[in-house]
């Protein structure tokens, strides 16, 4: 008998839902706004509503139904299956939801996981990961995570919180400008986040005593256009233009990124490093100087032979990943 899996990734502007069969095929998909402001019974009461529309459009009964995994953006409790807490979404604080969510479906496992672990699922049954035993996925968006997969599976470690690459310490500094949202100050993340590469951008940009057409012109003219706002987009934008002070300053967030590219590679020793999230969209720029500066670092650089990949699975990545990591129980 077929089995099947439900992908859910549950995000606080919208959740998306997939269901594959036992050969990971998606046959169904579904999306909606999150009500996110409506408490965490709403919106398990969404995933519920879900999970029912792609059973019934492809006719598969819930005794077919293998398993729901919900990837989550925050704190879990994967023994007691818990949200110990999620920042976007009203009332997910220490919330039961796998309990919550098995009153409807009894007989059907619900797995949760943090939602970069599963995006490296993702990239690992469905993306760049598919050729490699061994890859660390990095998400560089408003944030940076991440996940660790030894072969072929995915490592949580002892306590559910492995791969948070993004709060692995650059600089021993207490200079505010790089305190992380952890609370801690000089994070991978503080640094090279795409808010904090717009943010160290617009400092600098501020600080030139000459604005020039081709450097800062065209990042301060976007700018204007979009309230006086420096966004990673916009330095994108920008270094597309050839403005030279957008390209130093996406070069400068590669030399952060490939530092923490060295730092993974010397510990783990991984066949591929795959990154993601809005930040890797910026592509050549961004990617040639994360290459550049993790061959500088790592120990053993004439044998250097990790690939560093920009993610495939695109705005899909939660959901595939869900999918994955229900496929692989």
């Amino acid at each position: 008998m077929t089995q099947y899996t439900i992908g859910v990734d549950v995000g606080g502007t919208k959740i998306a839902a997939a269901i594959a069969d036992d050969l990971g095929t998606i046959l169904a998909r579904n999306v909606t706004p999150t009500e996110a402001k409506q408490g965490g019974d709403v919106v398990v009461d969404q995933i519920v509503t879900m999970v029912q529309y792609l059973l019934a459009e492809t006719g598969c009964t819930s005794k077919q139904l293998k398993n729901i995994v919900l990837g989550i953006p925050g704190q879990l409790n994967h023994k007691k299956g818990l949200v110990i807490n999620a920042p976007n979404i009203s009332g997910w604080t220490n919330y039961p939801v796998v309990n919550r969510l098995k009153k409807s479906f009894q007989k059907t496992a619900v797995i949760l996981v943090n939602d970069a672990q599963s995006a490296a699922m993702g990239e690992l049954y469905f993306g760049e990961g598919k050729n490699y035993h061994n890859i660390i996925f990095m998400t560089v968006s408003t944030g940076i995570g991440g996940g660790l997969i030894l072969n072929k599976q995915l490592y949580s470690g002892a306590h559910r919180i492995a791969g948070e690459v993004g709060h692995m310490v650059l600089n021993l500094t207490t200079d505010d400008q790089y305190k992380c949202a952890c609370g801690r100050h000089g994070c991978l993340e503080a640094y090279a986040s795409g808010i904090n590469m717009a943010r160290r951008a617009g400092r600098k940009l501020k600080e030139l005593t000459v604005i020039s057409e081709y450097y800062g012109g065209k990042v301060l003219e976007l700018s204007e256009r979009n309230g006086g706002k420096i966004t990673s987009i916009i330095l994108s934008e920008a270094a597309g233009m050839s403005d030279q002070f957008a390209i130093e300053a996406i070069e400068e967030n590669g030399y952060y990124l490939g530092i923490a590219c060295s730092n993974l590679i010397n510990i783990f020793d991984p066949e591929a490093i795959v990154i993601g999230g809005g930040v890797s969209q910026i592509g050549k720029i961004l990617f040639d100087s994360i290459r550049k500066t993790t061959q500088e670092h790592v120990k053993m650089t004439a044998n250097l032979k990790t690939a560093i990949l920009p993610a495939t699975t695109g705005t899909d990545a939660g959901i595939l990943g869900a999918v994955a990591v229900g496929l692989s129980q």
